[in-house]
């Protein structure tokens, strides 16, 4: 997903919707500007609790919130990147490395402009690249890029007006991608000049599994069962040869206890809703069963709206 959010101090509310709407794997925010010098520490904390991570370029005023559990990475900027916005990832989807691009081109149409696609045209990006954000202007097509940008425009004059005159704001994937990709606009944002794309690709997104310690209860030994001949002399010996792991095991596995195994559990936010949690529950599968049997559209905003004043409550 990508947004120019035209400012994100005031806007803060509407990524969160944005995240708990449409559950992206990524969100890109251009002109993201931290006009209180605190908007991306709010914005960090802001996500985490939703299961996202920020990686921000606050010289540039790109924004990138991802997942948690993504195999995904910033990446070392080109030596053509200076001057221009772009911030470049890495993300691995289906056991391919996709090199992500994420761009706001000059305004003005001129050299500047020209520089910025030639650079990006002559720069090899592979057969997995997507070029994505603000272009400013529908970009021509080049023989190892094809375009694809929404039917409905995405840009207005003024952040008030109802009509939206011009597409400013989509991708540029590799030809190999065309066939899988897809993109549409999503629906305008009060008070912002741009409008929402949603970008879909047809690859499975990899995520890292994580992993807990797992301890099975004690195993209660029979009664009168004792500490043996055989069990004390490798006991003594190992303490003799210094082998303390061997020692520690002989002893553990007498007093009854079970080795610890590692198994997988789900990642868990670092972020607590207290006495709100069960009600936050309760909104979201309501939200998720509406949205599966294709519900009212007011109805499930409505129902995000009341998510998100719970969490502003709890936290």
């Amino acid at each position: 997903m990508s947004w120019n959010c035209g400012g994100l101090t005031t806007q803060l509310p509407t990524v969160r919707k944005l995240l708990l709407e449409h559950r992206p794997a990524l969100l890109l925010l251009q002109e993201a500007r931290d006009t209180s010098c605190g908007t991306y520490s709010a914005l960090r904390a802001e996500v985490s609790g939703l299961g996202y991570t920020v990686t921000a370029n606050a010289s540039l005023q790109l924004v990138a919130i991802h997942r948690h559990g993504l195999c995904i990475a910033p990446v070392k900027a080109h030596c053509c990147d200076d001057g221009f916005r772009i911030q470049r990832l890495v993300l691995v989807a289906a056991g391919r490395r996709f090199n992500i691009r994420h761009v706001h081109a000059p305004y003005a149409a001129g050299v500047g402009r020209s520089q910025f696609m030639s650079n990006m045209n002559g720069e090899d990006a592979g057969q997995f690249a997507i070029d994505i954000g603000d272009f400013n202007h529908i970009p021509e097509v080049d023989s190892a890029l094809g375009n694809l940008f929404p039917s409905e425009h995405t840009f207005r004059k003024n952040a008030t007006d109802s009509g939206f005159f011009s597409t400013l704001d989509g991708c540029r994937v590799s030809c190999q991608l065309m066939p899988h990709a897809g993109l549409s606009r999503l629906v305008p944002v009060l008070g912002a000049q741009h409008a929402p794309i949603l970008f879909s690709l047809d690859y499975s997104i990899d995520e890292f599994d994580t992993y807990c310690w797992a301890r099975a209860k004690p195993i209660a030994h029979a009664v009168g069962s004792d500490w043996s001949l055989t069990m004390q002399n490798l006991f003594a010996d190992a303490i003799r040869n210094g082998d303390i792991d061997c020692a520690w095991r002989l002893w553990a596995e007498y007093s009854g206890f079970t080795a610890p195994t590692c198994q997988k559990t789900l990642p868990r936010s670092a972020v607590a809703f207290g006495a709100n949690t069960d009600a936050i529950n309760v909104l979201w599968k309501r939200v998720r069963r509406l949205q599966a049997q294709g519900g009212s559209e007011d109805t499930i905003a409505s129902l995000l709206e009341d998510i998100s004043l719970l969490i502003d409550a709890a936290t």
